[in-house]
């Protein structure tokens, strides 16, 4: 949280409009944040099936996700991966109603 917050700061600094923290979170922010033993007990397992599973997925994407940041091509099995683990965390997403609520909070 506190390293979202400061990159939000340093993104007002630079000129940019503030928006809520979530934009300002990588993926290894949220793996944390969501593994964490009160989150998951608390929040997301009810969302997920199991943490083994989401923690796999997102440092899957995590690790695809650095090439194409860099503009270094990714082969088409990769994007297949990609797609998929996505639609998979969607899909577990859309079976709650309730997760996108509260997302943007500050707390």
């Amino acid at each position: 949280m506190n390293r979202a917050k400061g990159r939000r700061r340093e993104a007002m600094r630079a000129g940019e409009a503030p928006l809520p923290l979530i934009h300002y979170t990588d993926l290894g922010d949220l793996i944390s944040v969501i593994l964490r033993n009160d989150n998951w007990g608390e929040l997301f397992e009810a969302v997920f099936d199991r943490s083994e599973w989401l923690k796999v997925d997102l440092e899957r994407l995590n690790a695809n996700r650095r090439p194409t940041m860099h503009s270094r091509p990714i082969d088409p099995v990769q994007l297949c991966e990609i797609v998929f683990t996505i639609r998979r965390l969607v899909g577990w997403m859309e079976r709650d109603g309730e997760w996108g609520s509260g997302w943007d909070s500050d707390f």
